[in-house]
């Protein structure tokens, strides 16, 4: 295979609209660059592949026979890419007209390994991409919406004061994100020889946490995430959470799990699933008085309403996770 520049992975499954126009966006940028495009289709049944076929007679199209999932569906795109560099891209996002040369000419003349440009809500707000490794203490805040009280709270300029030695990633403003744990993969530009070293996404994460996992292993070879604010992204984001938040909040569960598991401690890892517990426990009991009867996407995506799961689902999914994470080896 003759090597190009940039390889563009998307994965797509029922996406149509949206990922009709990612693909446009992408044709209509103006890079110095030479680039393919891969779509992976994960067995959509609505019209996606056969409009891409008429359409953009071009992209390098994969169609595979059932939903293989977001890892396993960039891994097949990655195993046929022949760039130098890999583009991982959500489907639902569009690229300003110079946002792959920025991010191209920044990685080759800085010498950048991992780089992930500004997303921008479809309001053009800032998207928040850029966190922190995950710990017990901020998973239990974010699963009781206690983080939403906190983050009111130390957005007062005398608390601020106290974060002084290092500021927490959600209180950091776009123009002072420089690097970071690990970055949104919603959008995010890789070197290969990365993949060459520390593999490919981990197929065992199912819906969530595939970009935190990837960075604890770049991050034992020394790999920093830079941020490049001069790129910009347009990413719709929690277009899958808002119509599955049942199938969405499990994800997130299991997602943590298999994450703490594979790369914590035994005694971590007991202690997040107490802490997951405990969470759950939280939201049974103030189920009854009207509470976490919806999931919140806090500090990332605008708000959005999630559809509201009909006959108690999110209840009873709820209890249901409480005797799964305390059986989970």
């Amino acid at each position: 295979m003759q090597p190009i520049d940039l390889s563009i992975i998307i994965v797509t499954f029922n996406t149509e609209e949206v990922s009709l126009a990612c693909i446009k966006s992408i044709y209509n940028s103006t890079v110095n660059y030479s680039f393919e495009v891969i779509l992976v289709d994960n067995h959509s049944v609505d019209h996606t592949v056969n409009r891409v076929k008429e359409e953009f007679s071009e992209v390098i199209l994969i169609e595979s026979a059932v939903n293989l999932g977001f890892a396993k569906g960039v891994n097949l795109g990655i195993k046929n890419a022949k760039g130098k560099y890999l583009l991982l891209l959500n489907s639902d996002t569009l690229l300003y007209q110079d946002t792959l040369e920025i991010l191209m000419h920044t990685a080759v003349s800085q010498n950048h390994s991992i780089l992930g440009p500004t997303l921008l809500n479809r309001n053009h707000t800032i998207q928040r991409s850029w966190f922190d490794f995950p710990s017990t203490i901020k998973i239990f805040l974010r699963l009781t919406n206690m983080s939403i009280v906190l983050f009111k709270l130390v957005n007062n300029p005398f608390f601020r004061w106290l974060f002084f030695w290092k500021k927490p990633a959600f209180l950091l403003e776009a123009d002072h994100v420089v690097n970071m744990d690990y970055l949104s993969f919603a959008c995010i530009l890789l070197k290969r020889e990365i993949i060459e070293k520390v593999g490919m996404l981990d197929e065992e994460m199912v819906f969530y946490h595939e970009d935190c996992e990837f960075a604890l292993r770049t991050a034992k070879e020394n790999y920093t995430f830079v941020y490049c604010s001069g790129a910009k992204v347009i990413h719709f984001g929690g277009t899958s959470s808002v119509n599955n938040p049942v199938f969405s909040f499990e994800s997130d569960i299991k997602g943590l799990l298999h994450l703490y598991k594979k790369h914590y401690s035994q005694s971590t890892f007991a202690m997040l699933k107490t802490t997951i517990t405990l969470a759950l426990r939280f939201r049974v009991f103030l189920w009854k008085f009207g509470y976490f009867r919806r999931i919140h996407k806090f500090l990332i995506y605008e708000d959005q309403k999630e559809q509201v799961p009909q006959h108690q689902d999110l209840l009873f999914k709820y209890k249901e996770l409480i005797k799964k994470v305390k059986s989970y080896r």
